[in-house]
């Protein structure tokens, strides 16, 4: 009979104890991995570039471009200019007297000038007498001089000084023009005129006439045709006149009264002339030839 040694301890299994450890560590590692795959994701997130769509690239570069070219103007056009541009610019213009009376002239003096004009100068081709070429129209301005075709029903102004030679050249504008709003593009559309026709009449002696006065009683009637506004266009075409070192002639004493404006017998409507009147003003052309 077997005998059982009561002293014996019995043998405990380790294997729940060894496992517990091992989960632990597993789980432990789990963790760490998750972190630091994490960590990774938005390290990248933050280090690598943005990714744009194309449409806003475009726009980007479009913007640093032009951002680029408008520094490149500015420093442009805040360079100094050279001596010879400055010369340029600061050159005085040759100084251009208003015409004074001389020996009166008789009509052979006009046969080799030309008169170009709206309504006005179209009246004087009727009654003066004179034996010129006369470019002149109801309507014309300032503007429509340059598109209007009526010469010959075919020709606008500068194409037909094309065709011909003259001495003299006499302008007058501004009556179609004095209620425009800017009365700086009336001298500006001027200037571009007596340049066109110097370039076609380069020898003819060019005369800006002054813009006639209207009647006391057409004058006081509130609107753009008044004589204090005849008179500020009318220092206007003299520095114009200057400036481009034409002539400048002005007729108001030819034609005025006592206050400046035109007589109220000088006109049926205020602003053209009677056929007295018309000859008042050749007889002052006359007395004040072109130098």
């Amino acid at each position: 009979m077997m005998s059982i040694n009561r002293n014996r301890r019995p043998v405990r299994s380790h294997t729940r104890r060894k496992s517990k450890p091992m989960l632990l560590y597993a789980a432990i590692g789990i963790i760490l991995i998750f972190v630091a795959a994490s960590l990774v994701a938005i390290l990248n997130k933050n280090l690598s570039p943005k990714r744009v769509s194309p449409e806003a690239a475009d726009s980007g570069q479009s913007l640093s471009t032009s951002e680029g070219v408008s520094q490149e103007t500015s420093s442009e056009s805040s360079a100094p200019t050279d001596e010879s541009s400055q010369d340029e610019t600061n050159t005085e213009p040759s100084s251009t007297e208003t015409l004074k009376p001389a020996a009166p002239t008789d009509n052979s003096y006009f046969s080799d000038a030309c008169f170009i004009g709206d309504s006005r100068t179209e009246g004087l081709m009727l009654y003066s007498g004179l034996d010129s070429t006369f470019y002149a129209t109801k309507g014309l301005s300032i503007s429509t001089v340059f598109t209007n075709a009526f010469v010959d029903q075919s020709m606008t102004v500068l194409q037909a000084l094309e065709t011909r030679k003259f001495s003299k050249i006499y302008l007058m504008f501004g009556i179609n023009e004095i209620g425009w709003p800017y009365p700086e593009v009336f001298i500006q559309k001027y200037e571009e005129l007596i340049n066109q026709i110097k370039a076609r009449q380069p020898d003819a002696a060019i005369c800006v006439q002054s813009i006639l006065p209207v009647t006391s009683s057409r004058s006081d009637r509130g609107d753009a045709f008044n004589n204090k506004n005849i008179i500020d266009h009318n220092k206007m075409l003299k520095d114009m006149a200057q400036r481009l070192s034409v002539q400048y002639l002005d007729l108001t004493p030819a034609v005025s009264d006592e206050a400046g404006a035109l007589p109220e017998e000088a006109s049926s409507d205020g602003i053209h002339l009677s056929v007295t009147y018309y000859q008042k003003w050749v007889e002052y052309l006359k007395t004040h030839p072109l130098t």
